[in-house]
This record gives structure tokens, C-alpha cells and sequence, in this order.
């Protein structure tokens, strides 16, 4: 159910994902989320394994370092319709703390397809039964297009540190395609 092609702009507060058309910050996700009653949701190998690691990034790791985890903000998961984890939304510094600190369980919530509207459907590529499998029948869907990453002179190649520095050197198609490699090799994204 994991979107295939978006780009998230990190900032704590100001975190936002886009298309290439529209943007979707944290403050409309949180809107749309009001209704969703927050959990202690365990910390268990599953949750573990949707985590972004950021091993080697100093800059990242100074983030864990200052984050702290409160029920005031709880992390924001994508759940299929059966409540299965498929990815972190947002709180990915915050669950490394609690890992960190060895916490049992961390405030959350749920979030499933039904939850969102039809713009955070779009940026996130999800159809009411999941997400648009592109090149699954073969026809190219949406924004997915079969060499986008080269034709923009950009390339996957490289540590995702690397591949997030040079997005912020590059603007327009470049810089997002570096966005998506990074995205991609951290697992936020599936090829």
C-alpha cells in the first residue's frame, strides 16, 4: 500500500509531501486526523522495521537527540484496511528516541485510506482499494513514468545522505528525483 512517487520536504512543524502538482503540509494531515483516537501503540519488530535509519547522518541523529516524545504529539502511521503498518507517516525522530530511551510503547495514530481526503489520496497514490500499482499491468499510471530519474540527469546512485544533499543543491525535476532516490533507498518509497 506504500505510494510510489512522492516527495517529503522534512522540517518537524513544516513538514510537507508533494506531487508534482499539489502539496500536502503536516497541519491538513493533522486536520484530517483529529477524528482518530491516539494509542500506546507497542514497540515491537514490525514498527521497528518501517522505520527510516539514518545511520552515518550526524545531522539526523542531532535531531533524535533533541526531540522529545509526548502524547501532544503522537506519530502518525499508514495502516492498510486490516490496521497492518505499512509505513511512518511522520514521528520517525520521535520513535527513534523512544527506542532510544527503551520505551514499551509510543503515543500514535492510526491512519487508514478511508481517513484521508482526495488530495492526500492523490499525493500519496492511494485508490480506495490501496495503492495504484504502476507498471503492475504493464500501462504507466499517474506521474510514474519509466525513466524520469535519468531524463532529469539525476541518478540513484549513492548513500541516502548523499542523495539528500544533492536535492537540496538541485532545484525542479532534478531535485526531486534525487528526493525520490532518497526516499526510495531509506524505504519510504518502493521502486
Amino acid at each position: 500500500m506504500r505510494a510510489k512517487e512522492f516527495i517529503v520536504a522534512e522540517g518537524g512543524a513544516k513538514t510537507s509531501w508533494s506531487d508534482d502538482t499539489e502539496t500536502l503540509t503536516l497541519q491538513d494531515v493533522l486536520e484530517l486526523t483529529n477524528h482518530i483516537k491516539q494509542i500506546n501503540l507497542p514497540i515491537n519488530d514490525n514498527l521497528k522495521s518501517k522505520l527510516i535509519h539514518w545511520d552515518g547522518n550526524p545531522q539526523e541523529m542531532e535531531r533524535v537527540n533533541q526531540v522529545t516524545v509526548s502524547n501532544q504529539f503522537p506519530i502518525l502511521i499508514m495502516v492498510n484496511e486490516q490496521g497492518q503498518i505499512e509505513w511512518i507517516i511522520d514521528g520517525n525522530h520521535r520513535l527513534h528516541k523512544a527506542i532510544q530511551s527503551q520505551a514499551k510503547t509510543i503515543p500514535a495514530k492510526l491512519i487508514k485510506p478511508g481517513d484521508l481526503d482526495a488530495k492526500a489520496k492523490r499525493i500519496f497514490n492511494i485508490k480506495e482499494q490501496g495503492v495504484t500499482e504502476n507498471f503492475a499491468d504493464g500501462k504507466v499510471k499517474g506521474k510514474s513514468r519509466p525513466g524520469r530519474v535519468k531524463k532529469s540527469g539525476a541518478s540513484c546512485k549513492g548513500s541516502v545522505t548523499s542523495l539528500r544533499a544533492k536535492a537540496k543543491k538541485y532545484s525542479g525535476e532534478r531535485g526531486k528525483m534525487y528526493h525520490w532516490c532518497a526516499n526510495m533507498k531509506s524505504g519510504r518509497n518502493k521502486k
